[in-house]
């Protein structure tokens, strides 16, 4: 199964993906073999994303709704509805309270995690379908890029009306996003072959780091002390988030690495393809 969407759970043992078929397939993320496939039976898949306990698995795309799976189970557990166009984005919070939404429809839903209810709609914050959505460690901020549009929106998830901090400087499609550990820095990464990176209380740049590809996902290190990249030619770039110098580069994949994550000690990086395999690279 071809994957567009190929996320981690938080507990690092499962791995989702989204297919074309109207399938989900979970796999082990020690051993790699599948464990359970769950079908849809309207639309395509395109966004992903599991509970902080690694317990529900949030589906969506062009259907309009939001399904939650049991991703042990397999089971529908409940299905959220109030988009009228694609869902293209969702994440949730920090604390698996809330569920955050983004759709062709131009806007963003909070929703309650347990009762399935819409809490708040927020419209006009962007246009076109969400390339990437994420909510920082403590759950304050979220950030949002969409496809055609070079900014990135920082959006305060406790105050709803206000106007999102707008972040300019990409010169082409932002793919990635990824918050630091101590959810001040925000990384952005574009098909301009540029990782940025911002600070989330003013919106400044605090730097660009040139990749000499289309960046298509990053994480920080535990430690915040580190960046990895996945890159659309295939490789893996890991930076000193300090210095902004590449430290190591790791070529096996043949297509974009569309979900990259680091281990808890640092010392390995775990990346997947649209290739369809996973790799565990010790980076040192």
């Amino acid at each position: 199964m071809r994957s567009r969407r190929l996320p981690f759970s938080p507990d690092g043992k499962l791995i989702a993906g989204a297919g074309y078929d109207k399938t989900i397939q979970i796999w082990n993320a020690a051993s790699g073999q599948p464990t359970k496939t769950l079908t849809t039976e309207d639309g395509y898949n395109v966004a992903l994303a599991f509970s902080p306990d690694s317990k529900t698995l949030a589906s969506a795309g062009d259907d309009d709704n939001i399904t939650l799976w049991d991703s042990a189970g397999g089971k529908t557990l409940d299905t959220l509805k109030g988009h009228d166009r694609n869902i293209t984005g969702v994440v949730y919070s920090p604390d698996g309270k809330s569920i955050i939404s983004g759709s062709e429809d131009n806007t963003l839903r909070v929703w309650d995690a347990k009762s399935g209810k819409s809490s708040s709609v927020l419209s006009g914050l962007h246009s076109g379908a969400v390339n990437a959505m994420v909510t920082s460690p403590n759950g304050s901020l979220v950030a949002v890029a969409v496809d055609g549009d070079y900014m990135v929106r920082l959006w305060d998830a406790a105050a709803p009306d206000k106007d999102p901090i707008l972040l300019s400087g990409h010169t082409g499609t932002v793919y990635s996003l990824a918050f630091s550990p101590d959810g001040k820095t925000l990384a952005t990464g574009s098909f301009d072959d540029t990782l940025q990176l911002w600070d989330t209380t003013t919106g400044k740049n605090q730097g660009v780091i040139n990749t000499d590809n289309t960046v298509r996902s990053i994480a920080f290190s535990a430690d915040g002390k580190l960046i990895a990249t996945g890159a659309s030619n295939g490789t893996v770039q890991v930076w000193d988030a300090a210095t902004n110098k590449m430290l190591a580069e790791l070529k096996g994949h043949t297509e974009s690495v569309t979900q990259i994550a680091f281990t808890a000690d640092g010392k390995h990086v775990i990346s997947s393809s649209q290739d369809g395999s996973s790799r565990v690279w010790t980076w040192e």
